[in-house]
């Protein structure tokens, strides 16, 4: 390359080093290296900032011989690369920086891919993921891919336009976007799957690798082993999905009996899976299918010994085998009782690396001496059973050696025992001892035990010598076996017989014996004798169970015997037997059994049966037998008898009988009187016998009514007496006075009884009741009081006293106890019990130098143990006082605001306390009307009148029919002997709130609704609001309050699912309320929410059918317009005609419903009272329509009342009603000459029209239907109309015509077009 003429050559000394490394030494600026006149690029160059360093160049691909072969040369302004792209590999879906920055940058920079331009913008339109970075002012054009995808792969090149100082540059680079597998499998087997091969058979097993970008490799694993590369191949193939590849790979294995079970994987790889967490793997399981090995037994050798309760696990083991083969064990050529199951994988053994494994538990019982365990194994490829078996050998000791032979013998006699052993294995050994020494003894005996094993025996005969002193022996034989620590050995016993001693009986006496029977012990003795001799207790030929004891000292025998006995065993015999086998017969002793009993009964009499009172009876008691004999003794309650000598007689049983006699007088008090007979002779306790005595008598009295009989004024009394007799019966009468009284209930039960009812205090007196048998009569008296609680509670009721006075008043009363009198003083209504007087029957309440605190009502209480009590009585103790006021302010202090509506009555009420009586004077101080008052057709004074029952008078002024002339002030003055005073009043028009607008209400639930609406702005603010509703067809209405002025929603609960309820809603505050919001909404919980305030939704109406209707409304409109201008014109043509007169004509002006259909109650334009109308009152006022179907009467600055709702009546759709029109806007203003086409009224000389606007509630009248003629021109029709018309003349005050102003005002345009109302005018 050749140089360029701006580049300037500087002389600069070369170093060649032996890295190919060129260091240029004097070079300030940027170098360019050229090599045989070729402009060089170094593979790498570091170039500090600033000019100062020198710059230095490595060549490390380009043999350079000497520093001949290179120059360096300082360019100056030539635009050359700082930085070169690149090639790079990078990640779908990550963010690439392809870096470039130039040098000296003179030229436009830009990049391309794969030749097409990406243009020098650095936001690169067209390309949202691409953006230049880097400053550009320094030549920086790093190309950022985000989110790099297949579709970005290529060749990118940096490059930069030439300029007239400046070569064109360009570098280029490779982006390839790396794309991970998209799936592996194996092919023809899912991933986990099994592969079947024979032994020997080779298996080929192929695994796809997909979507991959640059092609993936695999590798193959055995176990986690890897796999020699040898052992598959690969074959790289387009893939389906553009720019991918896909990878299949062969492996090819021979099955051998090592590969059973065992796992090959196919693993991808590829660079994108270096750092992912997951491998892509594919799996398969290979069987190898061949026939398992010999088994083998192992826990147990050919000879091995076990002992006896050693425990052995035989272990079956087979190598190999599949399909799984089937290991079964075998006892004595049976299987056993667990069926066979599937081999368990052999795991203990390291020398079976695979194969199967059975067990089977053993223990070392003498039953498994020789038993032969036998496994087999069975498999689909096995043509015969595999086997193994191994015989056990058990070695147990003997469980038991016995003796047989006598156990009696005598001294110098031969005898002979037998020593045998249980079955053993191997046998055991056997020796003799006797009383401790060895003897010897044949041989023995062995043979085969009959459940195997084998039994020893050995036989032993010996003399035994004579010793006087010896009574037993003992022969031992002991077995020896190699299994037992110990030798095994049992104990034969011999006696030696000798005489036992003569019996000796022992009873116990004196036993009690009761009813049900008792217990004797027997003792029976018995000394020496070999062996111990037995001994038996016989009582009355039957044994008698008892316990022996045998002593170790004296060779005493002794029976000790209980036996049940009676009375009856008194006197019987018991006997001792004693048995020995050194005699031939018992030998026996005899005793007696004494016992002690007490008498089994008792008996008692008395003669004769019957005895009459004064007479002589005779009581007898006896006992039966007993022993000891009994003694008797008699009780009587509450008396004493004299006792009597007990006399003996011989009893069964060796016992005695007893007996006793005594003799007393009876009275009437013993008739039914118990005599008891007590019989007791220390045993058991005394026993006894009852009689009860039959005497006969008169009446004497139990119980009967004495002294005073309290009862109380209005109750019920029942009066009991009971008297007895023998023989009765008993009859009972009640006398009061010498009159015999009926007993009401009469006799029942052999009581008398007095029933007085409802009883009051005439029933006070003296009574007496008697009782008759038929023999006999007995009397009692008694008072009866009857008692009353207070009553006649008497007391002044008003007592005046001057100042400084004193007052007494006496308050008493009547009662039944005397009642007790209190006198309290009553504050705030409630007595403030403070005690001020008391007294019995009478109380004295003393006021001294009485004071104007002492004024009030005073309180007489009477109280009694009694109820009930009356209500205490009030005195008026009132201190003479001048007149005060009773009032409390309302509004400015000292005047009190009173409040009516126009046309309405208002009320004064002037309160002041006085004494004595005032009397009031009322004047009204208003600027029009000052002048004092009195009892007229427009004003009623009410006579004084006491409120309090105290000194608070009241005087009540009643403006009636009231006009806006009656609003203003009023005084009133109370005078009386004390003084005076005045009271200043201030009538006014009532503010109420007005009728809410916009009511809604929407379901939120099957049996609730939300009302809402919204607050009238036109009245006073509302201090809450009232719903009321009712279900449609009831007329019981419920209601809830909402308070708060803000408040425009409530929710009705508890309603009943798919039923429809009228709804409205009105406002209240202080003053009153406003009419409920008509027509009343008719909402159902099921549709609640497609309801409005005024109804159901209608459907939407076309604009065309709306179109049609206004303009229909628009001509009925001009065509009222003309009725009323000449309606008008003939009406000051018959006033110009009559005399003149200072009365007005009222007209009735009409508007009528709309012509659609009102959902809902519908109200038409007639009062809801039925009372006859007032008379009209003409009141000059600005008039104003609500939102409902009613008039209201507003006086200026004031909100009007709002009237009831009008009941429905039929009317007709004709905007014509006997002279009415229809109204523009529901509102009708009437003129003398003509109606304004803005709404306002006037007259042609600029004088207003006096109207007369009454309200809808007074209009409670019928109006004929006639139509009258639009403008009719002949004189009938117009005095026929003027008379119907002065049927209803509205009625001025006096002076109303001259106070006519000349106004001109427009009515509210507030009134909904489909409910008018009417407005009567006074004209």
């Amino acid at each position: 390359m050749g140089t360029h003429s701006d580049i300037v050559a500087v002389t600069s000394l070369l170093y060649l080093t032996n890295e190919n490394a060129i260091w240029c030494d004097g070079c300030d600026v940027i170098a360019v290296w050229t090599y045989e006149s070729n402009v060089l690029v170094p593979g790498n160059r570091d170039v500090n900032e600033g000019v100062d360093l020198d710059p230095v160049a490595v060549f490390s691909s380009m043999p350079l011989q000497s520093q001949s072969d290179v120059r360096c040369e300082a360019s100056v302004g030539v635009q050359v690369f700082r930085e070169r792209p690149r090639s790079i590999q990078v990640i779908a879906g990550e963010n690439v920086t392809l870096r470039c920055a130039v040098d000296n940058q003179r030229g436009f920079a830009q990049w391309t891919k794969d030749g097409f331009a990406l243009g020098f913008e650095r936001n690169v339109p067209g390309y949202p993921r691409y953006e230049y970075q880097g400053e550009e002012a320094r030549g920086e054009h790093h190309l950022l891919i985000r989110t790099v995808s297949l579709e970005d792969d290529g060749e990118y090149q940096c490059q930069v336009g030439p300029t007239p100082t400046s070569p064109p540059l360009w570098a280029a680079a490779n982006l390839t976007v790396m794309v991970s597998p998209t799936s592996i499998q194996i092919v023809g087997v899912g991933d986990g799957g099994v592969v079947e091969a024979q032994m020997g058979a080779p298996v080929r097993v192929e695994c796809v690798v997909k979507g991959a970008r640059p092609p993936p490799t695999v590798a193959w694993y055995r176990d986690a082993q890897r796999l020699s590369k040898e052992l598959h191949k690969e074959e790289v193939m387009p893939s389906s999905e553009k720019k991918r590849w896909d990878v299949r790979s062969h492996l090819v294995v021979v099955a051998t009996t090592h590969d059973d079970n065992q796992q090959y994987s196919c693993r991808a790889i590829h660079p994108t899976l270096h750092a992912s967490p997951t491998t892509l793997v594919a799996s398969i399981t290979l069987h190898v299918l061949h026939p398992p090995g010999q088994p083998i037994i192992r826990g147990y050798q050919v000879g091995e010994v076990l002992q006896e309760g050693e425990e052995r696990i035989l272990v079956c083991e087979v190598r190999g085998g599949r399909p799984r083969p089937w290991l079964t064990w075998y006892r004595h050529g049976r299987p056993l009782t667990r069926p066979p199951g599937p081999p368990e994988p052999t795991t203990s053994s390291p020398a079976l690396p695979w194969g199967f494994q059975a067990t089977q538990r053993v223990m070392g019982w003498r039953e498994e001496d020789g038993a032969m365990y036998e496994c087999r194994v069975s498999g689909d490829l096995l043509p015969r059973h595999l086997t193994a078996n191994v015989t056990l050998t058990v070695h147990y000791p003997p469980n038991e050696v016995y003796i047989t032979g006598p156990q009696v013998v005598a001294a110098d006699q031969l005898f002979t025992l037998t020593c045998h052993t249980s079955p053993a294995n191997p046998p055991p050994s056997l020796t003799w001892r006797i009383h401790g020494s060895g003897a010897a003894s044949g041989a023995p005996v062995v043979r085969e035990g009959a459940g195997g094993g084998w039994v020893t025996s050995s036989r032993l005969t010996h003399t035994l010598p004579p010793l006087p002193t010896l009574t037993h022996i003992t022969a031992q034989c002991h077995a020896t076996h190699p299994s037992l620590p110990h030798p095994l050995h049992t104990i034969h016993n011999l006696t030696i017989i000798k005489r036992p001693g003569w019996p000796v009986i022992e009873v116990e006496e004196g036993v009690e014996v009761g009813e049900d029977g008792g217990e004797v012990e027997v003792i029976c003795t018995s000394q020496g004798g070999n062996p111990p001799p037995t001994l038996t207790v016989y009582k009355g030929g039957g044994v008698v169970s008892g316990v022996e004891e045998r002593g170790e000292d004296g060779g005493v025998t002794r029976m000790r015997a209980v036996v049940a006995v009676s009375r009856a065993d008194n006197g019987q015999e018991v006997r001792c037997e004693v048995a020995t086998p050194a005699t031939s017969t018992p030998m026996s002793a005899h005793a007696t059994i004494t016992l002690r009993f007490a008498p089994a009964d008792i008996s008692v009499w008395v003669s004769p049966d019957r005895i009459a009172a004064g007479e002589q009876a005779r009581l007898t008691c006896q006992t039966s037998t007993s022993l000891p004999p009994a003694t008797i003794t008699w009780r009587v309650p509450h008396a004493h008898l004299q006792p009597s000598p007990t006399t003996h007689t011989p009893g069964a049983y060796g016992g005695t009988l007893a007996r006793s006699e005594v003799g007393v007088r009876v009275g009437a008090a013993d008739h039914g009187r118990t005599i008891t007979c007590v019989a007791d002779n220390g045993v058991g306790g005394p026993i006894s016998a009852n009689l009860t005595l039959d005497v006969l008598h008169g009446p004497v009295w139990v119980w009967a009514p004495a002294g005073v009989v309290d009862v109380r004024e209005g109750h019920d009394l029942t009066i009991t007496a009971l008297a007895t007799a023998n023989p009765g019966p008993v009859r009972y009468e009640w006398w009061r006075g010498a009159s015999k009284v009926e007993s009401g209930d009469g006799d029942v039960d052999g009581v008398g009884r007095l029933l007085l009812e409802d009883i009051d205090r005439q029933h006070s007196d003296i009574y007496t009741v008697i009782a008759t048998t038929a023999s006999k009569a007995i009397n009692t008296s008694f008072t009866i009081n009857v008692q009353y609680g207070p009553e006649d509670l008497v007391a002044a009721r008003r007592v005046t006293v001057d100042e400084d006075g004193a007052a007494t008043v006496l308050c008493s009363a009547a009662g039944n106890p005397t009642p007790n009198i209190t006198w309290t003083r009553q504050r705030h209504n409630i007595s403030s019990g403070v005690i001020l007087a008391s007294g019995i029957g009478t109380a004295r309440l003393v006021v001294e130098w009485a004071s104007q605190d002492d004024t009030g009502l005073y309180l007489c209480h009477a109280s009694s143990p009694l109820l009930p009590l009356p209500s205490p009585i009030s005195t008026a103790i009132v201190v003479t006082q001048a007149p005060t006021s009773a009032m409390v302010d309302n509004g400015e202090v000292g005047v009190r605001q009173m409040w009516a509506a126009v046309g309405g009555t208002g009320f004064l009420d002037c309160r002041v306390k006085a004494a004595p009586a005032p009397t009031f004077t009322w004047v009204t101080t208003s600027q029009h009307n000052h002048r004092h008052l009195s009892n007229d057709r427009k004003y009623i004074i009410s006579l004084p009148k006491l409120v309090d029952g105290v000194s608070e008078w009241s005087s009540v002024l009643e403006v009636r029919s009231v006009t806006v002339r009656d609003y203003g002030g009023y005084t009133c003055t109370a005078h009386n002997s004390q003084g005076s005073c005045t009271i200043t009043f201030t009538l006014a028009p009532p503010l109420l709130p007005a009728t809410p607008l916009q009511v809604n209400v929407t379901a939120i639930t099957s049996t609730s609704l939300v009302v809402t609406w919204q607050s009238n702005p036109l009245g006073a603010p509302p201090q809450g609001f009232t719903v009321r509703y009712r279900q449609v067809g009831s007329e019981e209405y419920q209601y809830i309050n909402v308070g708060g002025s803000n408040v425009t929603s409530a929710k009705l609960k508890n309603l009943e699912a798919g039923v429809k309820y009228f709804i409205s809603v009105r406002a209240y505050n202080i003053n009153g309320h406003s009419n409920y919001s008509t027509p009343s909404h008719t909402g159902g919980v099921e549709d609640g929410a497609e309801r409005g305030g005024v109804g159901v939704r209608q459907p939407r109406v076309p604009r065309l059918i709306v179109l049609l209707i206004c303009l229909s409304a628009t001509t009925l409109f001009v065509l009222n317009i003309s009725i009323v201008i000449c309606f008008l014109k003939r009406q000051a043509a018959k006033r110009t005609v009559s005399t003149s007169s200072s009365k007005t004509t009222a007209l009735d002006v009409y508007t009528p419903t709309s012509s659609g259909v009102v959902v809902g109650e519908e109200f038409p334009l007639t009062s809801i009272n039925d009372a006859a109308p007032p008379e009209y009152q003409c009141v000059e006022s600005q008039t104003r329509v609500e939102e409902s179907e009613r008039s209201h009467l507003i006086s200026p600055g004031s909100v009007s009342l709002t009237p009831e709702p009008l009941p429905p009546s039929p009317r007709s759709s004709s905007p014509l009603l006997n002279g009415n029109i229809a109204l523009h806007d529901d509102l009708c203003l009437l003129e003398s000459g003509r109606v304004s086409s803005n709404g306002l009224v006037s007259t042609p000389d600029s004088t207003s029209v006096k109207m007369e606007i009454m309200s809808s509630r007074e209009s409670n009248v019928g109006y004929p239907l006639k139509n009258p003629d639009v403008c009719p021109a002949s004189s009938g029709s117009k005095e026929r109309l003027l008379e119907e018309q002065n049927t209803y003349q509205c009625l001025e005050d006096e002076g109303d015509s001259s106070s006519q102003r000349s106004t001109s005002k427009k009515l509210p345009d507030t009134v909904p077009r489909e409910h008018p109302a009417a407005f009567p005018l006074c004209a």
